[in-house]
């Protein structure tokens, strides 16, 4: 009869421990800055043409962040 006295702290315990567990672990993610979970390098500068035929440069979005999609039409997760 003891432990069922007991029970309801215990799983308050648990579920509090739990709780804290996940909350600090999503707190060292945030702390990371954006460049130290990839190792990310500078893309060299180059210029590709547009589809309306103007020429588009790297250098001509400094500071901005750059999504490129590299993608080809043998590569069955690309269609």
């Amino acid at each position: 009869m003891k432990i069922r006295k007991y029970l309801p702290y215990l799983a308050g315990v648990i579920i509090f421990v739990v709780c804290l567990t996940i909350y600090l672990s999503r707190q060292e993610l945030f702390k990371k800055k954006p460049d130290e979970y990839l190792g990310l390098e500078l893309a060299h500068n180059f210029s590709l043409e547009s589809l309306n035929g103007e020429i588009i440069s790297l250098s001509d979005f400094k500071g901005k962040v750059v999504i490129l999609d590299f993608w080809a039409t043998w590569c069955p997760p690309c269609r």
